[in-house]
C-alpha cells in the first residue's frame, strides 16, 4: 500500500533502511534546487498556505515565523536521516540513479522525470502517487509545465499568436510533453489522451482532482529577491544537516530573508 501521509512515508522510510546492503529509504535531494522539496514537507504541516505565495499564510504572515515551520523542517531532517548521507550533496542525476537502482525506492520529483524514467525503466516497474499529506491534512505541490509569452517589443505580435495558438492546441502541447515531459496546460488531454490518463500519471490526476486535500501553490516568482533565494535557502539547509546550525536559526535567516525582499505587506 501506499502511504497516504508523511508520518507514514517516514515510518515506511525508516523499515527500509539497510546500510549493511546498501538500502535506504528516502531518495533525499541535497543540491541543485532542493527548494522544492523542502517547501513540499514543510508547507504540509499547515492548513492555510496562500495559494498566491508558498511562503504565505493566508493571513498574510510569513510561514517561516510559525511553529508549524519548525515542526515541518525537524520531519524534512528525519527524512534525511533515512538516506545515504552523501545525499547532501545529491542533485537530480543522483537522485534519479539511486531511484532506478533501488537504492532509495521513495523519489519525490517533477513530472519531467518521467520521460528519463521510461527510458531507464520497463513498464510496471515504477509508479506514480499522489504527495503523503502532512499532519493539516493537506499538501501543496507545485507542477513542472511549459509557459510562453510574446515580448512587447515583437513587430510579429499576430504571427507569435498563432504559433501559440497551435503550439498550444491539446494534441500538439500533448504531443511536445510527451517527449519533453512536462505535463500539459489543458486538462481535456489527460481525458482523451491514453499516454496522459495512464496509470504512470495516475499521481498527478489524483491531486488534480482532489481540491480539498491538494492545493497547486505560486511560488513569489516575481520578487526581485527570487534569484539568490535558492542558493540561501539550499546552503543553510545544508549546514542544518551537518549541525552547524540549529533549524530554529535557519528559519529566522529564511524569515529576515524574505522580510528584506519585501514579502509582507
Amino acid at each position: 500500500d501506499l502511504p497516504e501521509t508523511m508520518d507514514e512515508m517516514l515510518r515506511e522510510c525508516k523499515q527500509l533502511v539497510n546500510p549493511a546492503t546498501g538500502q535506504y529509504g528516502f531518495d533525499f535531494r541535497g543540491k541543485g534546487f532542493p527548494t522544492a522539496f523542502i517547501d513540499l514537507v514543510v508547507t504540509s504541516f499547515f492548513d492555510d498556505i496562500d495559494p498566491e505565495c508558498m511562503y504565505l499564510t493566508r493571513d498574510g504572515k510569513l510561514i517561516f515565523e510559525d511553529p508549524r515551520a519548525l515542526e515541518g523542517l525537524k520531519f524534512y531532517i528525519e527524512l534525511y536521516k533515512t538516506a545515504p548521507k552523501d545525499a547532501i550533496n545529491w542533485g537530480f542525476d543522483e537522485q534519479v540513479n539511486a531511484f532506478v537502482s533501488g537504492i532509495t525506492p521513495y523519489l519525490f520529483q517533477d513530472p519531467d522525470t518521467v520521460g528519463l524514467l521510461n527510458e531507464l525503466l520497463k513498464d510496471g516497474e515504477y509508479k506514480t502517487a499522489p504527495l503523503p499529506l502532512g499532519p493539516s491534512g493537506r499538501a501543496y505541490p507545485t507542477i513542472g509545465f511549459a509557459g510562453w509569452g510574446i515580448t512587447s517589443y515583437s513587430k510579429h505580435k499576430d504571427l507569435a499568436w498563432k504559433f501559440l495558438e497551435f503550439f498550444n492546441s491539446p494534441e500538439i502541447n500533448a504531443m511536445w510533453c510527451k517527449q519533453y515531459g512536462a505535463l500539459p496546460v489543458d486538462l481535456r488531454v489527460y481525458e482523451n489522451d491514453p499516454y496522459f490518463s495512464s496509470e504512470i500519471f495516475w499521481g498527478w490526476n489524483y491531486m488534480f482532482n482532489d481540491p480539498v486535500h491538494y492545493q497547486f501553490t505560486k511560488y513569489p516568482l516575481s520578487n526581485e529577491a527570487w534569484s539568490e533565494w535558492n542558493e540561501l535557502h539550499e546552503t543553510t539547509m545544508q549546514r542544518v544537516l551537518l549541525g552547524k546550525m540549529t533549524p530554529e536559526e535557519a528559519l529566522k535567516e529564511w524569515a529576515e530573508f524574505w522580510r528584506d525582499a519585501g514579502l509582507v505587506k
